[in-house]
This record gives structure tokens, sequence and C-alpha cells, in this order.
């Protein structure tokens, strides 16, 4: 039987990515409107609102850490442009060195109170996803087995009859 293969971008960590995105990293939601301006100046970046990351400590903030560097180190975000406003609990360095635990992959960081506002840090964080945007379009797509493909499952929402149906479907994939 053939080997059913297709077309990624494989990462330094090996692990193989459909996309090949630019992610605009909001340490805090403080952060959020900022980096969604920078995603939407500059094609193939994307970014999302984060709800966590201010006055978070212990516990609370080592969740919100490992979370966003879980998602940083997605196969199929090529580099991070991290964003913090500089006061939060979820600091530039310490989201960084969570996302270094897990990926070597390319990371410019800004913070909104040094470069003096938001204005500034869009210009400044535009700047720095073009240049990791130009990085990413280097990567040629290699052939890989369709074994190392990742992907996520989402519930749209259960009703009585999800543990009989499409749970165990989602289960074995």
């Amino acid at each position: 039987m053939p080997k059913t293969t297709f077309m990624g971008y494989r990462r330094p960590d090996g692990r193989v990515g459909i996309r090949n995105h630019v992610l605009i990293l909001p340490t805090s939601i403080c952060a959020s409107d900022t980096t969604e301006r920078i995603a939407r100046a500059v094609d193939g970046c994307v970014s999302f609102h984060n709800q966590n990351g201010c006055s978070q400590v212990d516990v609370d903030r080592d969740v919100t850490l490992a979370t966003l560097a879980g998602i940083a180190a997605n196969p199929n975000i090529y580099g991070i442009v991290c964003v913090s406003l500089g006061c939060e609990g979820c600091q530039n360095d310490m989201v960084v060195d969570e996302i270094r635990k897990r990926t070597n992959k390319p990371i410019k960081t800004i913070v909104i109170q040094q470069v003096g506002g938001s204005i500034r840090a869009v210009e400044e964080g535009t700047r720095m996803a073009m240049e990791l945007r130009a990085e990413a379009d280097l990567v040629e797509r290699e052939k890989a087995d369709v074994s190392e493909l990742i992907f996520g499952t989402n519930c749209g929402g259960s009703d009585p009859s999800s543990g009989l149906g499409s749970n165990p479907l989602l289960a074995p994939v």
C-alpha cells in the first residue's frame, strides 16, 4: 500500500505544519489590541485576543505561560513577535523562556511601555513581523508522511448524543 503524504513546513523540532504563519503573541489582555493591529498590517501573520496574563500570580500565571508557549510551539507557526505592555504578570522574558523550553523558533520581542506607547509599538512590531515574514517566505514545503500531521478537534456543543457518536469517533483520530 502506498504511503500517504502531504506537503508541509518542517520546523527545527522536527514537527511539520501545513501553514507558515508568524504569530503576533500578546502576553496579556493589555497587549491584545496592539498585536491584532500588527497582525492585520502584515499578510501571513496571526494573533488572538488574550484574556489573561495581567494581575496573575503563581498557578494562574503558570497556566497562562504554558498556554502561550504551547500556542507558539504549534508547527503551523514559523516565528513569533512577542508583545507585552511591560507591567503585567506575564512579562516577555517569562513567555520567551517558556517558549524556548519547547521550540527553537525565531522570536522577537517588544514592550509597549518601553517603545513609547501603542502607536510606536504597532510600527515597531509591524517592522519585526515583516522581517520574520520575509524569513518564513524562504522556507520551502517538503513531503512528509501523513502520520506526522497534527491537528486539533473541537466540540461544537455537547448534547446527550455526543458520548454516543462524536466522542468515540474523535478518540482514534
